[in-house]
C-alpha cells in the first residue's frame, strides 16, 4: 500500500495502526527519502511517477490524464471551500474595516497569504 499526503506522515501512521491491530502483514509505505517527501507540495506529474516507481508501471501521461498543456485558463488562487479560515478572516476584515484600522495578518507562505491582500484582485473569500 502506497499512501500518498503532503507533510506529516498522518494517514500513512495510522493506516498502519489499523493494519497491525487487524493482524495484516501488508506493507504500507508513503514517508521516505527514495518515494515521497516531507517537505514542499507534490504535483502531479511527480506523484505519477513515484506512484508508476512503487508499483512498477509507468508514470506517463496518456490521452485524458492530467498534467499537459492545457486550453483552460489558470484559475484565481482562493481559500479551500470548506477552509475554517475562511469565516475568521473574513471577520477580521470586516472589524478592521468598521473599526477604520490596519490590521497585521501573520502567516505563512501557503494559502493564508491570500489573506493578506484585502484590496487583491482575486476573489479571496
Amino acid at each position: 500500500m502506497l499512501v500518498v499526503e503532503e507533510g506529516e506522515p498522518f494517514l500513512e501512521e495510522g493506516a498502519k495502526a489499523i493494519a497491525q491491530e487487524a493482524g495484516l502483514t501488508l506493507p504500507i509505505r508513503g514517508k521516505a527519502p527514495e518515494l515521497l517527501s516531507r517537505l514542499y507540495e507534490f504535483d502531479p506529474a511527480m506523484v505519477r511517477r513515484v506512484v508508476g516507481d512503487f508499483f512498477g508501471v509507468p508514470g506517463r501521461p496518456g490521452p485524458g490524464r492530467c498534467c499537459g498543456p492545457s486550453d483552460h485558463p489558470p484559475a484565481p488562487p482562493t481559500l479551500c471551500a470548506g477552509c475554517s479560515h475562511r469565516a475568521t478572516y473574513y471577520e477580521v476584515r470586516k472589524a478592521a474595516e468598521e473599526l477604520g484600522i490596519e490590521t497585521l495578518y501573520p502567516s505563512d507562505i501557503g494559502c493564508y497569504t491570500l489573506v493578506c491582500c484585502p484590496r487583491s484582485r482575486w476573489p479571496i473569500i
